[in-house]
């Protein structure tokens, strides 16, 4: 699930929507964990409330990874055997 989160300029304010801190996608997995992912580019690093958010996760038993490539994201679905090679 595209998890979206942010704020969006409204004449001369802004409306904020979704948690500060949520990752950028929620996978669920079979018996009840969450894989959250947030992805980054280039330098950019994360931010006091996503480390937070990463911290409550991990404290639940639920897998939280930064990622910055599509590879990585399929690495881990491989390590996590939710992603079967095509053998």
């Amino acid at each position: 699930i595209k998890n979206n989160s942010g704020a969006t300029k409204v004449g001369d304010s802004f409306i904020r929507f979704g948690k500060a801190g949520a990752p950028d996608f929620l996978v669920f997995l079979k018996g009840g964990r969450t894989l959250h992912l947030e992805c980054k580019v280039g330098k950019n690093r994360q931010t006091a409330n996503q480390k937070a958010y990463q911290q409550q996760c991990e404290k639940l038993g639920h897998i939280y990874q930064v990622v910055k490539s599509i590879k990585e994201v399929q690495e881990l679905l491989h390590e996590e055997s939710i992603l079967q090679s095509a053998s």
